[in-house]
């Protein structure tokens, strides 16, 4: 997998997994950027093949459990034959590390993100859930913060817009206050009374956090790799497309949600009412990634901030992109 080069951090022993994957010893560990929650790197080994290592956040206030989730949901991928994944090489839950196969490639360019890589997208998808009724999906967990009804995927956003009043920044709360807050309000409260707002939600198998900002263009095959599972898991699909349409990092068309919608209508048994269900719920997610792309500046991000490497946020620059997405969800 490849991630620009990033400041020095000190890196996990390497060696016990590398030597359990018949690579040898960890010859050379470098630190990547790419993780926002995590550290990553390449380890270069005595075999001559590279690896990709992962050390996973874990705080008391955020336990969730990222490489439990990760290695599970990447098993389930390969198990079920699927090349778009990289291969899980080894693990160790005490250390909360993993060691992955490396990808040599890169990510999409904003302006190659287009219909053809969206099909690529969509196949991978498809696959997943044409494996759903197997033993070994229902083995497999909840995604983190799953959606179970309408009335979740808002109360969800409406607990991180909340969430938001700890941003000290005068700028960014006169933004919250001024625009964010009242947009939503007139967003979700006629949502939240229609009488289908507690039906059960259709089901799929989520990578979650889905999207080309979580995939890399192999240089061997011209293809995409997937990456990323620590939240995958059980999830509504309609939470899986708000995503993939509003992540700002590298969003997907969204005159491609047609097609991705017909094609994953019968492997998910999506009816009519369900795909209106979906285009309904797609502005709920330009509100939950605008609180993803403010949430830098909440004092608890620090922690995860300094674990992953990343540098300080800019305030001026999260508000204007959070901006920019509530404003295209009108």
């Amino acid at each position: 997998m490849r991630f620009s080069s990033l400041r020095a951090v000190t890196p996990p022993d390497a060696s016990p997994l590398t030597r359990a994957a018949n690579l040898g010893d960890a010859t050379a560990i470098t630190p990547l950027s790419g993780g926002r929650n995590n550290r990553v790197f390449r380890v270069d080994t005595a075999a001559g093949t590279p690896a990709l290592l992962k050390s996973y956040f874990h705080s008391e206030a955020d336990p969730r459990d990222r490489l439990a989730h990760e290695a599970g949901f990447t098993a389930f991928a390969v198990d079920r034959g699927l090349p778009q994944v990289p291969r899980l090489l080894g693990q160790d839950r005490a250390r909360r590390i993993a060691l992955f196969s490396f990808v040599e490639g890169r990510m999409l360019e904003p302006s190659e993100v287009d219909a053809a890589r969206v099909g690529e997208t969509i196949d991978f998808f498809v696959s997943l859930n044409r494996h759903r009724d197997s033993d070994i999906a229902a083995a497999l967990p909840l995604g983190s913060e799953a959606c179970l009804c309408t009335l979740e995927h808002l109360a969800l956003t409406d607990g991180r817009i909340r969430g938001l009043d700890a941003i000290g920044d005068p700028a960014a709360a006169a933004f919250i206050e001024g625009e964010l807050k009242p947009r939503w309000a007139a967003l979700h409260m006629p949502m939240a009374k229609r009488d289908d707002a507690m039906a059960p939600a259709p089901r799929c198998l989520s990578p979650s956090d889905f999207g080309f900002h979580n995939a890399l263009l192999d240089h061997a095959t011209d293809r995409l790799v997937f990456h990323d599972f620590e939240y995958a898991g059980w999830d509504d699909p309609a939470k899986v497309l708000g995503d993939f349409y509003h992540q700002p990092r590298r969003p997907a068309p969204r005159d491609t949600l047609d097609a991705f919608l017909a094609a994953t209508a019968d492997v998910l048994d999506l009816d009519a009412e369900a795909r209106d269900r979906i285009r309904r719920l797609l502005p709920v997610y330009a509100f939950k990634w605008a609180c993803i792309v403010l949430g830098p500046l909440l004092p608890a991000a620090a922690e995860r901030r300094r674990f992953a490497g990343e540098p300080d946020p800019d305030p001026g620059a999260l508000a204007e992109q959070a901006r920019a997405l509530i404003t295209r969800s009108r």
